[in-house]
């Protein structure tokens, strides 16, 4: 609902504007359409060079847009509900109104509903602490497994450490976007991630949100012959130690 609801206060500043630019010259009016063109295009590179996280576009990672984007929204809707009070047409002033009061009772509405989605979503993503907390451990040793959010987050912080290293990523992959699945698409997507080879003597577990759903991909991996051991537990943040039971080294062979 609450996307729909961005998505028709988009068209109808996409429309507002539109007829703005055509109708007459308004230099504030410019400035802030064209401001807000060039702020997006500088949010997409800051974002693909890595310098702003999380290496993904949406909505809530471009939240210090909204002061922009809010006075834009607003000097346009009342120039043009202005435009279209001068015309001569009756049926266009009268429509007028109509379209201010349902611009006020749409913004009023999506502010609402997206004023209860935080209230509601009030746990908190803290995978700095995880990868903090992964450094630490020497994680980069061993395979490590994202999932359910931790994803973005942890590249962007594992990046932006002193000690990184480009081949760090070669040990880290991360599970596709699963939620109350059945435990065999768990099954076949953990099989996926690890090459159908459960054979790494430790791997780590990372994840950034509460869900049922991780203590069945848990228990996918005691069921492959893995003992989990939670090592690290801060507000929303988890680090799961994945130890492989009757796991040994000869020769720098295991066996």
């Amino acid at each position: 609902l609450t996307n729909g609801l961005l998505v028709c206060l988009l068209l109808i500043l996409f429309m507002a504007w539109s007829f703005l630019l055509i109708s007459k010259k308004n230099t504030t009016i410019n400035y802030l359409i064209f401001g807000c063109i060039l702020s997006w295009i500088l949010y997409y590179g800051i974002v693909k060079t890595g310098i702003y996280s999380y290496g993904v576009f949406g909505f809530r990672w471009g939240l210090f847009l909204i002061p922009l984007w809010l006075v834009a929204f607003i000097t346009s809707a009342k120039e043009f509900v202005t435009e279209l009070e001068n015309c001569n047409i009756i049926l266009v002033k009268n429509f007028s109104g109509i379209f201010t009061y349902f611009i006020i009772i749409l913004t009023s509405l999506y502010c609402i509903i997206g004023a209860y989605a935080i209230f509601k979503h009030w746990e908190k993503e803290n995978t700095k602490g995880i990868v903090q907390k992964w450094y630490e451990i020497k994680g980069y040793n061993d395979f490590t497994i994202l999932s359910y959010g931790a994803k973005f987050g942890f590249f962007y912080y594992l990046k932006h450490n002193k000690n990184y290293h480009h081949e760090y990523l070669n040990n880290v992959s991360a599970i596709s976007w699963l939620q109350e699945v059945p435990y065999k698409e768990y099954e076949v997507e953990i099989t996926r991630i690890l090459n159908n080879k459960f054979d790494y003597p430790v791997i780590y577990f990372c994840f950034a949100h509460t869900f049922p759903d991780v203590k069945v991909m848990l228990k996918v991996f005691e069921d492959k012959g893995y003992k989990c051991n939670l090592i690290y537990h801060s507000y929303d943040g988890y680090i799961y130690k994945l130890d492989k039971l009757n796991y040994y080294e000869y020769d720098g062979i295991a066996y």
